[in-house]
């Protein structure tokens, strides 16, 4: 993700950590005149103090993120069963045979019915092999990487647009977003979507400036990257083959270009071959296979998460985290406003991809369990090249405006102070949550401590003898990994294995029969209504020929042994 050794142009971020930039600039740097492309003829410095005041500041952002990258690793709430639980499962395994899941055994390692591309899960599992345990730590030098070649490319695409002043800004204004600085710090895809974003607007710029092949590679690469993120990802390369055609790239651009294109179509077409479905978690209107309980699943669950987007309170939260959170996008968001306003042609492309990638964000609100602040995640890559425009606009602008100049450097600063709380304290709210109970600060929970739902399944078959442990039906992910440790085998409800449980046809003979040859002896059900309600709704849990019996109950789930009709 990172490559040492790449020219750092006139201090960008790389080199004030002595590092080089993305490892995919090194990609351009065959190209006529190296890896960035030259600043233009109006380009401009700061003076040594005010150079100094944005180091100053820039390093304190540093050592905020840190610190809070090494007290929090890998923060967010599906890590247990999926960024993490993926790259752990591909070291166990040695393969992926396993993954997209599509029969019993398959489910027995891998929770949900989904075929998200493995780049990030790639990265965590590269690390744990490197350092030999799977020790969430461990993780944070890739992610930091990250980090700084989004940073790097801010600075060297500012730098291109207006200068090192530019740069400069643009870099602070990243800075001051701190969610994108978390949705970068979880680990997941969100990060690699960012660079793949601001790498394409990198990519173009170098092409408009040489016009090589090279910088039509690179742009490539970018959009590759973003395809390995996540399945949405897919939108990177189109934005990228759709950019080249305004652009009016040649025959050897489109060559170059194609090769990259190939590898960010892999995935897809891997899943496609596997089980008929490009996308594999999602029902295109029935056009291909998918899994109907997985879908019935997510859609219950849809109905209520989407009510966000739905009702005024909801969008009141919308522009309050992005306020708060993003204040530095949203002058980047009206600078592209005013540009489009005046008709300036270069304010098309970042404003139609940005659109583009708020509307990826809507469309993922109800099927994200996190709720609407986790959503927006999402729209990391449109806070990057927010940050980027506002950046190069306040730069223009104090360069017009010579008497404003230290004012608008001093607001962006000061803007950048401002949300290091939030910086160390996302997801929480830094000036409503006291800084004890801040994630950067907070207590972990120690790894391996004892699951008090697993302690309770396990105190109920070692009192009976008649208990016998099989296979454990859960409704929640996380208990597949907590529970995996103590040799107890999880599966999901839609695995094949237990349609004795959800196939309303089944005769109760043949349910019972069915039930007996699945192994499974226990179910456990969280305590949110919306999963009780699939179960009353899907199942027959509490219909003949079964019978539940509570023999566990803990704050998050109750457990039941699964009994036939006396």
């Amino acid at each position: 993700m990172a490559a040492a050794g790449v020219a750092a142009s006139r201090a960008p971020p790389a080199a004030v950590f002595g590092t080089g930039a993305a490892g995919s600039t090194s990609a351009g740097s065959g190209t006529s005149r190296g890896a960035s492309p030259p600043p233009p003829q109006h380009d401009n410095f700061e003076s040594p103090g005010r150079f100094l005041a944005w180091l100053v500041i820039y390093a304190l952002f540093w050592i905020a993120v840190l610190w809070r990258a090494w007290h929090e690793p890998l923060a967010g709430p599906d890590i247990e069963f999926r960024w993490s639980f993926l790259a752990e499962q591909m070291l166990r395994q040695g393969t992926l045979d396993f993954y997209p899941p599509r029969n019993a055994g398959d489910f027995q390692q891998y929770f949900w019915a989904e075929s998200i591309p493995p780049g990030a899960a790639a990265l965590h599992a590269w690390a744990y092999a490197c350092a030999g345990s799977a020790n969430a730590s461990v993780t944070v030098p890739g992610v930091a990487l990250q980090l700084i070649a989004l940073h790097e490319l801010v600075w060297r695409s500012a730098a291109a647009l207006g200068g090192r002043r530019a740069a400069m800004y643009a870099v602070l204004a990243a800075a001051a977003c701190p969610l994108l600085t978390w949705s970068m710090l979880l680990g997941q895809e969100t990060g690699l979507t960012a660079l793949s974003a601001v790498g394409i607007a990198f990519a173009l710029l170098g092409w408009r400036e040489h016009r090589s092949a090279g910088w039509a590679a690179l742009a490539g690469v970018f959009a590759a990257l973003g395809a390995a993120a996540r399945e949405y990802g897919l939108i990177f390369p189109v934005v990228a083959l759709l950019s080249l055609v305004w652009v009016g790239a040649d025959r050897r651009s489109w060559g170059a270009f194609a090769i990259f294109l190939g590898l960010a179509l892999a995935w897809p077409l891997r899943t496609l071959a596997l089980t008929g479905n490009p996308f594999y978690s999602l029902d295109f209107a029935g056009l291909f296979p998918a899994n109907p309980r997985f879908i019935a699943w997510i859609e219950h669950d849809a109905a209520v998460l989407g009510a966000a987007l739905h009702t005024r309170a909801g969008w009141q939260d919308f522009g309050r985290y992005v306020f708060f959170y993003a204040p530095a996008a949203l002058v980047g968001a009206a600078i592209l406003l005013v540009a489009l306003m005046r008709g300036r042609r270069d304010a098309i492309w970042p404003a139609a991809v940005s659109l583009v990638l708020a509307g990826i964000w809507a469309a993922s609100v109800r099927f994200t369990n996190g709720g609407l602040f986790y959503s927006l995640r999402v729209l990391s890559p449109a806070v990057a090249l927010a940050a980027l425009v506002a950046g190069v606009g306040v730069a223009m602008l104090s360069t017009r405006r010579t008497r404003g100049a230290a004012s608008l450097a001093l607001a962006l600063a000061l803007l950048a102070l401002a949300t290091f709380p939030a910086t160390l304290a996302l997801p929480q709210n830094p000036w409503r949550t006291a800084w004890v109970h801040w994630p950067a600060f907070a207590p972990q929970v120690p790894a391996g401590g004892r699951d008090a739902t697993l302690a309770a399944l396990l105190d109920h078959t070692t009192k009976d003898r008649r208990n016998a442990l099989g296979l454990v039906l859960a409704d929640a992910p996380g208990f597949q990994r907590r529970f995996q440790a103590a040799g107890v085998t999880v599966i999901p409800l839609w695995s094949p294995q237990v349609d004795w449980l959800f196939d309303p046809k089944l005769a109760p003979a043949d349910a019972a029969r069915q039930w007996r040859e699945s192994g499974v002896s226990h179910i456990i059900a969280s305590k949110w209504q919306t999963n009780i309600d699939f179960f009353n709704a899907y199942s027959r849990w509490s219909h003949p020929p079964f019978r539940l019996q509570l023999v566990g109950d803990t704050a998050e789930a109750a457990v039941f042994a699964v009994r036939l009709v006396e």
